[in-house]
């Protein structure tokens, strides 16, 4: 496991109330490195090209990168 990661994904569904963790892709990880990377690509493959934005098929996505509560600064 990468360090700094927790090696897991927490999906959640609203509609059906449910929750699921899934492992994290560490190769993924790997080339989108933080946080922002990682979530970025979550939100590009779980995406359709010209879903609305605010409809309730468009995931919302909360992400946290390695360095998330330490002192570094980047």
């Amino acid at each position: 496991m990468i360090k700094g990661y927790a090696g897991r994904i927490l999906e959640v569904n609203l509609s059906r109330r449910s929750f699921e963790y899934k492992p994290l892709d560490e190769e993924t990880a790997r080339l989108y490195i933080g946080g922002k990377g990682y979530g970025t690509r979550l939100l590009y493959d779980r995406t359709e090209a010209g879903i609305d934005a605010l409809g309730p098929d468009n995931p919302l996505i909360f992400a946290t990168g390695p360095h998330n509560g330490s002192a570094a600064v980047l």
